[in-house]
């Protein structure tokens, strides 16, 4: 259970006093409720995230003044641009007997028959997809299993399976992998790869011609 405190509106100085103290500020919104900022100490929250199975997992979350535990969804998350560590995030409060939509990452999974067989060049084209499902049916991430690309062939938003209970947000004619053919050489390298065995034929026709010149015998007569 994630157990948040209430913290005071303030500007730029406050925000930053707070994270000193090893708190991340948040915000909490959802089902009618007035947005209520909050604190939580970073290291319990880590704890709690790696317990609930990660960032988009459904946590029960402890209000200060509420009776009994709520259940939301980590709705964004701010992060430090150099240490990449999370300085701001916002809460959704949700019910558990009605949809969100809520994004997960893709998993590929395998190794695709063109790139293995025939050294074509694998594009993973998205690496998320929005989904909507039941809090309680939401997926840590999607797999995709990509071993039977072929070149030229690809994964859409409509090839993927149907789930039960699960609704896939977006263009179905969204491209999220697909197989190219390998790269051939440029004109550059195609160009000094000629000159290389121009310069090789006639390195052999020079040496050809050498032993050639000296195979004409014994120009002098033995002598007693």
């Amino acid at each position: 259970m994630l157990e948040i405190e209430t913290r005071e509106i303030g500007g730029t100085a406050e925000v930053r006093a707070l994270r000193r103290t090893g708190k991340i500020p948040g915000v909490l919104y959802g089902n009618s409720r007035e947005p209520y900022v909050f604190a939580v100490e970073s290291r319990h929250l880590r704890e709690t995230l790696a317990k609930a199975g990660g960032r988009h997992a459904v946590l029960e979350v402890k209000v200060p003044g509420a009776g009994t535990p709520i259940h939301a969804v980590i709705k964004d998350i701010q992060l430090h641009p150099l240490r990449d560590t999370m300085t701001h995030f916002d809460l959704l409060e949700v019910r558990m007997d009605r949809t969100i939509q809520a994004t997960v990452s893709i998993v590929f999974v395998g190794e695709a028959e063109g790139v293995k067989t025939y050294g074509g060049i694998l594009a993973q084209n998205a690496h998320e997809l929005t989904i909507e499902a039941l809090p309680g049916d939401l997926p840590e991430h999607i797999e995709i299993d990509i071993s039977e690309l072929g070149i030229g062939d690809s994964i859409k938003l409509s090839d993927l399976p149907e789930v039960k209970g699960l609704t896939y947000i977006g263009d179905p004619e969204t491209m999220l992998a697909s197989v190219a053919q390998p790269k051939g050489p440029t004109a550059e390298e195609e160009a000094a790869e000629a000159e290389a065995e121009a310069a090789s034929d006639a390195a052999e026709a020079r040496a050809e011609a050498g032993e050639d010149s000296g195979d004409g015998g014994d120009s002098g007569s033995d002598s007693e």
